[in-house]
């Protein structure tokens, strides 16, 4: 009964203090990893030289977890951009517009009716022509609505100077 007693004693206290993982060495990762008895990895443990420390990393509660996204993004700031962009591209619009209609306006004043048809036409040809051949121009840069305007100004002084030749 002794003896039943002593090896139930060992055999409990083998179970009890019995190793529940294996750590290995990666030398790929550079780092530590432990293992449970099925051979599944639970952690690892990395060498921080800037700390002078190792850190334990939880591999099942890394994989388990559910990661909340953080936005890092200022949307206020992004709205102010937008909103900055918009009121430049729809200022610029405007200008262009304003300054097709008076050259549009000026080739309507001219007297001689058939010359003024003929004018009138020409210009509309040239912003339609214009607007179907570059449909997607950023008016939101000032530069680019000068530009525009200046090829309008153009193409009403080419249109006069061929009514006066």
């Amino acid at each position: 009964m002794k003896s039943f007693i002593v090896c139930s004693l060992l055999l409990f206290g083998s179970y009890c203090f019995s190793q529940d993982y294996t750590k290995k060495y990666n030398s790929y990762l550079e780092r530590y990893e432990f293992y449970n008895s099925q051979g599944t990895l639970i952690g690892y443990q990395t060498y921080n030289p800037y700390l002078k420390q190792w850190e334990y990393t939880d591999a099942i509660k890394s994989t388990n977890s559910q990661y909340t996204y953080q936005n890092t993004q200022d949307l206020d700031l992004i709205d102010r951009v937008l909103s900055s962009k918009e009121s430049r591209f729809d200022s610029n619009v405007q200008k262009v517009q304003n300054k097709i209609d008076y050259l549009h306006g000026l080739l309507l004043n001219i007297r001689d009716p058939e010359t003024r048809k003929y004018a009138a036409n020409r210009f509309s040809k040239a912003v339609s022509n214009f607007s179907s051949n570059y449909p997607n121009l950023d008016y939101s840069n000032n530069d680019t609505a000068n530009q525009v305007m200046n090829y309008f100004i153009t193409e009403y002084n080419n249109i006069v100077k061929d009514i006066n030749n």
